[in-house]
């Protein structure tokens, strides 16, 4: 934010991850400090959100008023928007979040993607929301931080799950919360995760917007991914082609496609890139994916 140099800064992440907290820090201590910035402005951008719209929450934050002409949002300009282009003079700056990575390419920005909590951050986390008390119950820990680690270090995930199990001190009731979020069982935790994160997750999976991609989503939460090294970039691209989910006519298409596809679902924060030219999916991310399969084929 002092670097005069960053004019945009575009943050992006699964859905989850804390994007939105985050910017609301920055945004709480830029207004504190008026000496960088003589106004701080926060909006909400849906997805059909036109110019007009844009506006006129920006106006409402400077308490001005604009007149009423209705443009559509797609490919607009900041200028358009009334949104200061940054110049040495006026010093101005725009912080977005996003899931999707194309949007920060698309607005030009410095790209800062958030990763899901370590695993420590992530246990800490959780104690804070279920309750430190917990640790006083050795049986329980096992369970505990298997729990925890299904929630794939997003946070929303792990305050939904810790605080619809705070109090909870019986090891059968544990137990069955690790089947219900391992599985399909309807229950209070099942609903919360559902309602509060597959639907974002969900988000990411619609604006795919091609069904063949999304084919090719679905099919990877049917791989057997090793716990944490995840699979090979190739072997991944490979069983695609070997279900018939890409078919460009020869291999070397079929691979470049494979890689095209493989880029968009990282990109969407669908799956992950772990070191040594491998993928991974997230706990989380598949559960959406068996659910949306099993949504599927149940229709």
């Amino acid at each position: 934010m002092k670097n005069d140099e960053v004019r945009r800064i575009g943050i992006h992440g699964m859905p989850g991850v804390g994007k939105t907290t985050v910017i609301k820090l920055v945004n709480n201590e830029r207004l504190k400090d008026a000496n960088q910035f003589n106004i701080v402005v926060w909006v909400a951008v849906s997805r059909r959100c036109s110019v007009i719209e844009l506006q006129r929450k920006i106006a409402q934050a400077m308490n001005v008023v604009i007149s009423e002409d209705e443009d559509e949002l797609e490919n607009f300009s900041l200028e358009k928007v009334g949104i200061p282009e940054h110049t040495a003079s006026n010093g101005s700056k725009l912080v977005l979040t996003t899931r999707s990575l194309d949007v920060c390419r698309h607005m030009d920005c410095q790209v800062i993607k958030m990763e899901p909590l370590p695993e420590a951050d992530a246990w800490r986390l959780f104690l804070n929301k279920v309750g430190h008390d917990l640790t006083s119950f050795a049986v329980l820990m096992p369970t505990a931080k298997s729990v925890a680690k299904h929630c794939a270090g997003l946070p929303l995930a792990i305050i939904t799950v810790a605080s619809s199990m705070r109090g909870e001190y019986s090891l059968p009731i544990w137990r069955n919360a690790m089947e219900e979020l391992k599985g399909n069982a309807q229950s209070i935790i099942d609903v919360d995760v559902k309602d509060m994160v597959f639907q974002q997750l969900r988000f990411s999976f619609d604006r795919l917007n091609d069904p063949k991609i999304q084919s090719c989503f679905l099919a990877c939460a049917c791989t057997s991914y090793p716990e944490d090294s995840g699979i090979p970039t190739k072997q991944q691209i490979e069983d695609w082609i070997e279900k018939e989910l890409i078919d460009m006519g020869n291999m070397e298409k079929n691979l470049d496609r494979g890689q095209a596809v493989l880029r968009k679902l990282v990109d969407n924060c669908l799956l992950e890139n772990v070191e040594n030219g491998r993928v991974r999916m997230h706990d989380l991310v598949r559960d959406m994916a068996l659910a949306i399969t099993h949504e599927l084929r149940s229709s």
